[in-house]
């Protein structure tokens, strides 16, 4: 089954190891509200976008990801967070599948709304003083407004993992995208946000890449908001 993770079990993120050996399918988002519960997110119905990592999960790495999340399937109200099934986009081809996620079960009155949809953007956002930011967009297309840059950032080339279609046997064909990275400063991403005019016409999305040493590392990327055709 397709699982989508938007928290702790996030590539970087403090749970990460208890998915690994699951295949990871990329980055994707869902239509949802997420909240900051003060230790950790989580995600309720609703119209805006939540931004996360697509997985293949086997059936019997369920009840240990299930116990983690405090979902307790025979019973529902003792649950703090209960899987359900939902629709998917994956990125950057918009291929959209079923897929399920692990929502919150409790009031989230007085809890944190993170309003652009991203907990990893929202946990690490003033940890650096720079970060790598992918300087176009997952569709391929450059984004102009790097042009307005001052100086040659430092830059370097990257792979982005991503689905690639469903083949004839039902499995999910992956696709690596090779892009360039550039270490840009808190301002000058700042400034990039407000030539982009996130979050009205793009999100500031961070998504996993994979370097020169087979490393994974975050960087940022700008996305079209998927709201925007809605609006």
């Amino acid at each position: 089954m397709q699982l989508f993770v938007y928290g702790g079990l996030l590539k970087g993120m403090t749970l990460s190891s208890f998915i690994e050996g699951s295949e990871y399918l990329g980055p994707a988002f869902i239509q949802a509200e997420i909240y900051f519960l003060g230790q950790f997110p989580g995600i309720v119905p609703g119209n805006g976008i939540v931004y996360g990592e697509l997985y293949e999960v086997s059936e019997s790495m369920l009840p240990g990801l299930d116990k983690i999340e405090h979902y307790h399937p025979y019973d529902l109200k003792r649950s703090s967070y209960i899987r359900k099934d939902l629709e998917v986009t994956c990125l950057p081809n918009g291929e959209s599948l079923k897929a399920e996620a692990y929502f919150y079960n409790r009031s989230i009155a007085e809890q944190e709304h993170i309003p652009y949809g991203d907990y990893r953007r929202f946990i690490n956002e003033y940890d650096k003083e720079s970060c790598w930011v992918i300087n176009s967009l997952l569709s391929g297309k450059t984004n102009g407004f790097f042009k307005s840059l001052d100086n040659n950032p430092l830059t370097k080339k990257v792979v982005i993992e991503t689905i690639n279609g469903l083949k004839s046997n039902g499995v999910h064909g992956r696709k690596q995208i090779k892009v360039n990275v550039v270490k840009l400063k808190r301002d000058q991403i700042l400034n990039l946000d407000h030539e982009s005019k996130v979050p009205d016409r793009y999100s500031r999305v961070s998504v996993p890449f994979i370097d020169e040493k087979g490393e994974t590392q975050m960087a940022l990327t700008y996305y079209p908001n998927p709201l925007m055709d809605k609006a």
